[in-house]
């Protein structure tokens, strides 16, 4: 097995994806300091388990996330990969290549691969374990590693010794051994105290068990006696009610007559009634009518006076309009007049000036003329007879310049034709690489945008994978959550339904037949079980039926009475008790018929539960003729109404007999029907959360498949990132290049150009010094000329002075007048403007008026006809109000005949009412008595069925009992109370109890054998250790010994244990040339470090690692310890070495050699060179 390639991104330095491809034998890793090397080392252990920071050279785990430059973002994740070649197969995986991958993000959270499946961190470690790699192991050496295992105190040397021996398996299944000793040691003293707990609960609920059944026998005797004492004294209220009842019915033939007369008078009231209410509406709509119609004519007047006023306003700004646009016509005229005026003078003014101009410019001359000739003749004055000769040789000397400048002249012309070619050329040169560069940069560009463009769509991608992650955590959660849930379900549904196959909640009698049938296997045709379980009902419902059926949900349904012979013999056999049975060949039933819906009515009660055809008969018997209602309030009208049982839903009876039944219910007696819906609900749930179970993981195994896909897409982008940077890369590179040569180019054409221009401007020069020569020539021979003739110019310049004295003071005349005369011309023109100005606003607000009066005259105009309109209106409405008047007279005269008419006949309503009343009053008296008794029937009924849970008693009667006397039901009831307060639930808790007790002890019992198992591993761990862990240090530290020797030249080391083999310190002593033996702390840096290279070489001999990681741990030693060190390295075959150094010695003996810079500030990048020999 060797260490492949490690590919690194966003850890640390790495912000880029680098992929470092390793080779099996000897890898250089070099770089200055500071540029990331060591940052590879710590990505390796990071990625192999490492989860100390401080190992990592970091203070918290996220800076091992790139954080960002000057330049660059800081990054999300990072991610360290590295590659086995695993075809020995060292590491128990069946691949012949196992890739490992760690990623984190800034939230912390991390994920393990391996071969890109997902795992746990201690996956990692258990593969690892025994091989040398890992955080704990010897293969990767880091900066300071080598030298802390010397320095570090004996106990904590152990690890690097152990891993190196092979022992780490074995303590950390000690470890987990260990652990699960004391889980078992824990779980057995929890279960210890829940049996001590359960033992308790089992041994009162034992007691209670025995009180209930003792209880339930007293309760059964006493129910008997009772119900037959109490049917006899209902007989003997029953006949004194009927008397009662006959006479009730003479008085209700009597109010009935009564009624009759008075809801014929009460029907010719209404009719009555209604025409005066309508004559009232009549007239109180005719008074609104009018009202309103009075507020319309009032404010109509007001209306017309309003816009009476408008228009008069109206007609006072046109007026004012009128008159100002007189004025401002006026203005117009006037300012029109003055603009001729100014552009007169302005004519005036510009012929005034170009004459001024015209004289100026001739006395400008005539001044210049003069000038020129004094100066010649001032000239001409100051020279004398002796510079003539002195002249004559400067113009020999200047011909003679002359000739030179032309020369020069003539060769620079040549230089300059030479020139202009080269700047040609140079120019082509430079479009070419203008087009090139243009070119190239375009190029660029055009691949940044695309990897700009790849970037949003990585990012894009990155955020979906995060997204899908945290919906695929929140899914793991959903799922857990389910699961519990569904657990939960199913373990209350598995105990409903051993409580639902057992018969739980029903009396003893029905329960002991039902279990003795299915035991015994009888009856399987022809039995179909209580009436409870042949039904369904909603959850709303459950109270209203549960006490509609009352005890009756307990009889039995069978197919036929020749059937229910047999039953009843086993029933008295086995003395079981009663039970009521339902033959289907027997009981009828029918259904009531409510003709019109009632306020409150829900509905007849076997309408809302669901059964099966065949029991049809059975429950239109049962609950055919029971209404169920919504509340008390309607049912009490209901039950009044139709004389039949009515329920409300909160389980309140209202008997036919007039007994009202109410108040908290016994559960006990119902909990099988509330059950049996319990379970129901609990199949749909659990049948509801497993299609939601289903659903989870479906939605669950869709996101893993698209993160899967994401993360390969992901790569595939990072890979095209890789090859776009380094194709603009290499096209920056030749854009860099062209620069460099066009900035060359440019040199080279602007030195020429500057050199072509400096020729011209020599060339200009020299022409104009050839010609000022040949002009100071022709000077210096007219002077000689003029010296020639002797004229004498003193009287020439006295006289030429004066005149140009007279002529620059008419000069300066003619300027002041030039001055006045543009001043004038510049404030006609201001003038002209100005007043241009005004014109134009007042044409402006002239447009404005028109507008304005058209708009007034259009408005008087509408105002005058809406005044005409509501003049019309005005006399509409008076002629209205007239009308109204006139009608709400009238309906008053109508509205008094016909109150007199009804209240007429509303007192003769008032004397059948009276009479009416006193009859009632009789029927009251008689009513109340009757309901007395229909009381005491219904209290003892009601009794009856509170304290026995019964609804029809004469099931009960025996006829062949004797006379029960009041004292006997008295003596039974105090022997009942004296039971006290009787858990009946207390047999079936003692049944599951003492299931509990059973399932506990069997526990406990596991758990003490387990128990003994793990001491007997514990001890076998212990042993296999110790013999492993002495032959390992037997053979490591006679290899220490030798390798120091060769390191040192000499020399002597040693290990030692001190105490116990598995867990004593390890104490290491070391003695180079010349010193005595002594402790490591005494030795120099460089001979700390050749002691750990010591040790470490004496590890990798006694158990070679795959691979070995050494960083820098040649810094401390000096060239000839590093060349014996160098020279030993490679004795040590089979293992690869990834060497990180400065040393060039150390360089030598590298096959593969990696540099790793930072041409971006803060960014390590890698270079790799394959080195022949």
């Amino acid at each position: 097995m060797f260490l492949k390639s490690v590919t690194i991104q966003g850890f640390k330095s790495f912000a880029n994806r680098t992929k470092i491809e390793l080779d099996k034998t000897t890898t250089a890793i070099v770089g200055p300091n500071g540029s990331g090397k060591s940052n590879i080392t710590d990505a390796i252990t990071w990625v192999l388990g490492e989860t100390s920071v401080k190992n990592l050279r970091g203070n918290k785990m996220e800076d091992v996330i790139f954080s960002g430059t000057d330049e660059k973002k800081p990054l999300g994740l990072c991610e360290v990969t590295v590659v086995f070649d695993n075809s020995d197969k060292s590491l128990s995986l069946p691949f012949n290549e196992v890739s490992i991958t760690r990623r984190m993000y800034r939230s912390l959270e991390s994920e393990f691969l391996i071969n890109n499946k997902k795992c746990r961190l201690k996956d990692i470690k258990e593969l690892f374990m025994d091989t040398g790699i890992g955080k704990d192991g010897y293969s990767v050496i880091g900066q300071g590693k080598i030298e802390s295992v010397l320095s570090s105190k004996p106990e904590d040397r152990r690890n690097i010794f152990e891993e190196a021996a092979g022992i780490s398996k074995y303590k950390y299944k000690k470890v987990q051994s260990t652990n699960k000793l004391l889980k078992t040691e824990e779980n057995l003293v929890r279960i210890e105290d829940i049996l001590s707990e359960i033992v308790l609960q089992e041994e009162s609920l034992r007691v209670q068990a025995e009180k209930a059944k003792a209880y339930l026998e007293d309760y059964e005797t006493l129910k008997i006696n009772d119900i037959n004492y109490s049917c006899k004294e209902i007989k003997k209220v029953e006949e004194e009610k009927k008397e009662l009842e006959k006479n009730s019915a003479n008085l209700i033939n009597d109010s009935e007559e009564i009624s009759l007369e008075r809801d014929k008078l009460s029907n010719e009231l209404e009719p009555l009634k209604n025409e005066i209410f309508e004559i009232s509406n009549k007239n109180n709509n005719s008074n609104e009518l009018l009202n309103q119609q009075k507020e319309e004519y009032d404010r109509l007047y007001l209306d017309i006076n309003l816009q009476s006023e408008k228009i008069n306003s109206l007609k006072k700004d046109s007026q004012r309009i009128d008159l100002e646009k007189d004025s401002l016509n006026k203005n117009i005229i006037l300012f029109n007049e003055n603009l001729e005026s100014l552009a007169r003078d302005e004519e005036i003014l510009k012929n005034s000036k170009e004459e001024i101009t015209k004289k100026l410019d001739e006395k400008n001359n005539i001044i210049a003329k003069l000038e020129e000739e004094f100066k010649n003749l001032e000239k001409i004055g100051n020279l004398n007879f002796e510079n003539k000769n002195k002249i004559k040789n400067e113009i020999e000397n200047i011909k003679f310049k002359n000739e030179t400048l032309k020369d020069i002249i003539e060769e620079k012309n040549n230089r300059k034709v030479n020139l202009e070619k080269n700047i040609e050329s140079l120019k082509l040169n430079e479009s070419e690489f203008e087009k090139l560069i243009e070119k190239e940069s375009k190029e660029v560009n055009r691949l940044k945008s695309v990897m700009e463009k790849d970037s949003l769509e990585f990012q894009k991608t990155e955020d979906r994978i995060r997204e899908l992650k945290e919906k695929n955590k929140v899914l793991e959660d959903n799922l857990i959550l389910k699961n519990n849930n569904l657990n939960e379900v199913m373990a209350r549904l598995k105990i409903l339904e051993n409580m639902e196959s057992n018969y739980e909640g029903y009396n003893r009698t029905i329960k002991s037949f039902m279990n003795f049938s299915s035991r015994n296997n009888i009856f399987r045709d022809t039995l179909y079980g209580p009436v409870a379980e042949k039904f369904s009902v909603e959850k709303k419902y459950e109270k209203a039926i549960s006490v509609a059926l009352g005890s009756m949900s307990q009889n039995i349904i069978v197919s036929s009475t020749k059937e229910t012979s047999e039953m009843l013999k086993i029933l008295e056999k086995n003395k079981m008790g009663r039970a009521t049975f339902l033959p289907l060949d027997r009981v009828k039933g029918s259904k009531v018929k409510i003709n019109t819906p009632e306020d409150g009515i829900i509905g007849i009660a076997c309408d809302l539960i669901k059964f099966d055809d065949l029991f049809s008969e059975i429950f239109y018997n049962l609950l055919g003729r029971v209404i169920i209602a919504d509340n008390f309030k309607n049912a009490s009208a209901i039950s009044k109404k139709y004389k039949l049982k009515v329920v409300t839903l909160k389980g309140e009876v209202f008997n036919p007999s007039g007994a009202i039944t109410g108040g908290s219910l016994n559960t006990y007696n119902s909990s099988f029907i509330l059950r049996k819906n319990e379970i129901t609900e609990l199949q749909s749930k659990a049948k509801e959360i497993n299609s939601e179970i289903k659903n989870f993981k479906r939605d669950k195994d869709i996101i893993e498949r698209e993160i899967f896909e994401l993360s390969n897409l992901a790569d595939e982008f990072l890979e095209k990132q890789k090859s776009y940077n380094l194709k603009i890369s290499g096209i920056e590179k030749n854009i860099y290049k062209n620069k460099n040569d066009k900035d060359l180019n440019t040199n080279y054409l602007n030195k020429y150009e500057k050199e072509r221009e400096d020729l011209e401007e020599n060339i200009k020069l020299d022409f104009s010094n050839l010609n000022k020569n040949i002009s100071e020539i022709e000077n210096k021979n007219k002077i000689l000329d003029d010296l020639l003739l002797e004229v004498d110019s003193d009287a020439k310049l006295s006289n030429l002075s004066k005149e140009i004295e007279i002529l620059k003071n008419e000069k300066i005349d003619i300027q002041l007048l030039e001055r006045e005369n543009h001043e004038k011309l510049l404030y006609n023109k201001r003038e002209r403007e100005r007043i241009k100005s005004e014109i134009f606003n007042i044409e402006e607000k002239l447009k404005d008026n028109k507008n304005s009066l058209e708009d007034t005259n259009r408005n008087i105009d509408r105002k005058a006809n809406l005044n005409e309109e509501n003049k019309i209106k005005l006399s509409n409405l008076s002629e209205s109000i007239e009308n109204l008047k006139t009608s709400i007279n009238n309906y008053k005269e109508l509205l008094e005949e016909k109150n007199k008419v009804y209240l007429s006949k509303k007192d003769k309503l008032s004397e059948l009412k009276e009479r009416l009343l006193i009859i009632n009053s009789e029927l009251e008296k008689i009513t109340l008595k009757i309901d007395i008794n229909k009381n005491k029937i219904l209290n003892e009924t009601l009794r009856l069925n509170e304290e026995y849970n019964i609804d029809d008693y004469n099931e009960y009667v025996d006829e062949s009992l004797p006379n029960i006397r009041d004292s006997l039901i008295k003596k039974l009831k105090k022997k009942v109370r004296d039971y006290g307060e009787v858990n009946i639930s207390s047999i079936d808790e003692h049944k599951i109890i003492k299931e509990r007790l059973d399932f506990y002890t069997s526990q406990r019992d596991d758990l003490i054998k387990s128990k003994e198992e793990i001491k007997s591993i514990l001890s076998k761990l212990d042993y296999e250790m110790k013999k492993i862990f002495s032959e390992a240090m037997s053979e490591i530290s006679t290899n220490f010994a030798e390798i120091f020797k060769i390191l040192f030249n000499g020399g002597r080391a040693e290990i030692n244990i001190e105490g116990d083999l598995l867990n004593s310190g390890i104490e290491i002593k070391a003695s180079p040339p010349g010193k005595r033996l002594q402790a490591l702390s005494l030795l120099s840096g460089g001979e700390k470090s050749l002691t750990a290279v010591a040790l470490l070489f004496a590890l990798l001999k006694y158990r070679p690692a795959s691979f070995c990681i050494l960083d820098e741990i040649d810094a401390a030693l000096d060239d000839a310890n590093i060349k014996r060190y160098a020279d030993y390295l490679l004795t040590l075959e089979g293992i690869q070495f990834i060497i990180i150094t400065h040393r060039k010695l150390t360089m030598e003996i590298a096959n593969t050699m990696y540099g790793v810079t930072m041409e971006e500030k803060g960014i390590s990048k890698l270079y790799s060179v394959k080195l022949k020999d």
